[in-house]
């Protein structure tokens, strides 16, 4: 069965010469879902095993996903990244959406959530985890400085070091 499956160019797979299934835009950026054409009458168990077997065969070909839903990315480091032919491209400024680009030998799913001037500031949702980290070693800084400063002085009220 396998050297009858086809991924065609437009996401759409393929059982001979029957379109089974579809690539489309998955929940988070990038994660495209499989969605079986057809079969309506058939069992869910049918219909799970017809899409975990058509998933493995795209897996099995080196399909793969890459999620970017909780980081932000320079366009111009997204495009190098996919290899694609900048012809491919609309335009080298995209807009906010979805968006298939489909060259020779991939299709590439991508939802443009929102866009920001390169220098501009992160949104605190992605960026909260590092501040918390910050603030933590600031903390753990001021209390081994504290701790130090208690230890000296201890010292010197109980006589144990001298200062000159």
């Amino acid at each position: 069965m396998d050297d009858e499956i086809v991924l065609g160019r437009d996401g759409r797979v393929h059982v001979g010469r029957a379109a089974v299934a579809k690539l489309t835009q998955g929940a988070p950026v990038l994660k495209p879902r499989l969605e079986l054409i057809g079969g309506e009458q058939a069992s869910d168990l049918e219909r799970n095993a017809a899409r975990e077997r058509l998933e493995l065969w795209l897996a099995q070909r080196g399909f793969q996903v890459r999620d970017r839903s909780s980081s932000w990315t320079f366009w111009s480091d997204m495009v190098a990244e996919m290899a694609v032919d900048p012809r491919l491209l609309q335009s080298d400024a995209p807009a906010p959406g979805k968006r298939t680009i489909v060259d020779e030998e991939r299709v590439w799913f991508l939802e443009i959530m929102e866009l920001r001037p390169r220098n501009s500031a992160i949104p605190l949702e992605l960026v909260r985890n590092e501040i918390r980290a910050i603030l933590i070693n600031q903390r753990k800084l001021q209390l081994i400085e504290r701790m130090r400063e208690d230890l000296y002085r201890e010292a010197l009220e109980n006589k144990e070091i001298e200062v000159r």
